[in-house]
């Protein structure tokens, strides 16, 4: 199964039916569904739900009229796709192409034709759509009611609390020390540009 059709159905699962995440990727069965592409599936499942309002409000400023609630996987399709356009570093053609081409498999052929209309819509128009962002709530993609909050409990550093929540977590590597060590390793990696240090 491809990670973009399971990514669907993840979403679909985490706002319907309220399953986190964790529940849902602790399921053995996951990684035999998706095989090699369980880290796409990963990125892309945890980044739409990360970055949910905000992708939600483009894809509202691109459709004419909202998707009906039976069609709740194609919104999901759509989302994922966006996603990918907006967070990831993936060719722009290669998202289009994918996503559409997940319409077959999620038996919709028919909406082939917006899929590929609203990706390509916002490639041409994301200038203009990040221009009309000015809400705090749909920039950062965090709840209205979550940024009141910590404006409360923190009114000195609740911008610095948003920033940090939308950073990546640091990656983590250990060396096995029967093959390499420490500072071997972080050299190897300092002639390639990839900054590192030990913990």
């Amino acid at each position: 199964m491809s990670a973009r059709l399971l990514a669907t159905q993840v979403i679909k699962q985490v706002v319907e039916d309220k399953i986190t995440l964790s529940q849902i990727f602790s399921d053995e069965t996951l990684s035999h569904k998706v095989g090699n592409e369980k880290a796409l599936l990963q990125e892309i499942s945890y980044g739409t739900i990360r970055w949910y309002i905000q992708l939600e409000y483009y894809l509202n400023q691109l459709l004419d009229k909202k998707i009906k609630a039976k069609e709740s996987d194609l919104k999901y399709l759509l989302l994922i796709g966006l996603y990918q356009l907006i967070h990831m570093d993936i060719a722009p053609h290669a998202v289009v192409s994918e996503t559409v081409e997940t319409c077959n498999k999620l038996n919709k052929q028919w909406a082939k034709g917006l899929v590929n209309a609203i990706l390509r819509r916002y490639l041409r128009e994301k200038e203009s759509l990040n221009a009309l962002l000015s809400d705090i709530d749909i920039t950062s993609s965090h709840p209205e009611w979550l940024i009141t909050q910590l404006k409360n409990d923190w009114p000195d550093h609740w911008e610095q609390i948003i920033n940090a929540n939308n950073e990546r977590p640091p990656m983590y590597l250990r060396v096995n020390s029967l093959r390499n060590d420490r500072k071997r390793y972080l050299k190897e990696l300092a002639d390639k540009d990839i900054s590192a240090r030990p913990t």
